[in-house]
C-alpha cells in the first residue's frame, strides 16, 4: 500500500463504471473494496514498464500482477509504458496518462486510484474525459491498515523507499509488527476478493530506483 494520508475527493456517482489503477497493495484492495460495496461496476488497470515488464512502483512482474487482477474476478487490463519517459520526469508517475488512457479505452467513466490523489493523477483523468476519484479518502495510516486487518487481507513489505530499511522487507504488514512506512510498497497475497491465495515466493532483494525491492514471482515459476 502507499501508506500515508490518503486525500479526499468526491465519491463517484451510484453505478458508475470505473477503472481502478491497479497496483497490487493494499491501497488497491481496499479501494475495491469500497467501489465494489457501492455497487460500481469495476475494471482494473495496471501499467508495467516496456522494457523491464515490471511494476514501476514494485517491481513486480507483469504476470504475477496479472495472476492477482485475475483472482479478483473483475475484468482487468495490464498497459505498458517508456520507464526511460519516467526517469527523467520531474513530475512522477509519469505513467498516469498511461493507465487513464487505458481506462477510458476499457469504457469507464470515472478513474479511481488507491493512494493520494495527486496533481497528476488528476490531470491525467481530466485529459482522458474521466471523473478522479480516491474511494478510500480520509483514510490515515492507522485506519487503512486497521479496516485491512478487520476485512482479512493480508500483505506484505515488498519494496522499500530507502536502502536502510531493508530489513522490512518480507514482513508481513499488521498494526504493530512490520507496519509500513512512507514510500513502502506492499504485495496482497490473500484476501476475501481473491479466489484463491496468491503463491509467490520471495527472492533475494535488489536495488530499486533509490531504495530496495524484493523479487517476487509466482511459486513453481
Amino acid at each position: 500500500m502507499e501508506i500515508g494520508h490518503l486525500e479526499a475527493s468526491r465519491r463517484p456517482s451510484p453505478a458508475m463504471r470505473v477503472a481502478l489503477a491497479w497496483a497490487g497493495g493494499l491501497g488497491s484492495v481496499l479501494a475495491l473494496d469500497a467501489l465494489l460495496d457501492a455497487g460500481h461496476d469495476v475494471t482494473l488497470v495496471n501499467v508495467v514498464d516496456a522494457a523491464s515488464r515490471r511494476d514501476p512502483a514494485r517491481g513486480a512482474p507483469d504476470f504475477l500482477l496479472d495472476a492477482q487482477m485475475a483472482l479478483t474476478g473483475a475484468r482487468f487490463a495490464q498497459t505498458r509504458f517508456d520507464g526511460g519517459v519516467q526517469a527523467k520526469s520531474r513530475e512522477p508517475p509519469a505513467f498516469a496518462p498511461v493507465v487513464a488512457l487505458a481506462a477510458r479505452a476499457s469504457g469507464a467513466e470515472a478513474l479511481a486510484v488507491g493512494g493520494a490523489l495527486d496533481g497528476a493523477w488528476t490531470r491525467a483523468a481530466h485529459a482522458a474525459g474521466l471523473e478522479p476519484l480516491a474511494p478510500v479518502a480520509g483514510l490515515d495510516a492507522a485506519s487503512a491498515l486497521a479496516r485491512a486487518r478487520e476485512r482479512g487481507h493480508r500483505a506484505f513489505t515488498v519494496a522499500v523507499a530507502q536502502r536502510a530499511d531493508a530489513a522490512r522487507l518480507g514482513r508481513f504488514v499488521d498494526e504493530t509488527d512490520g507496519a509500513p512506512r512512507a514510500g513502502d510498497r506492499t504485495l496482497v497475497v490473500a484476501s476475501p476478493r481473491f479466489a484463491r491465495r496468491l503463491d509467490v515466493a520471495a527472492g533475494e532483494a535488489r536495488e530499486h530506483g533509490d531504495g530496495m525491492a524484493l523479487d517476487v514471482t509466482l511459486r513453481g515459476c
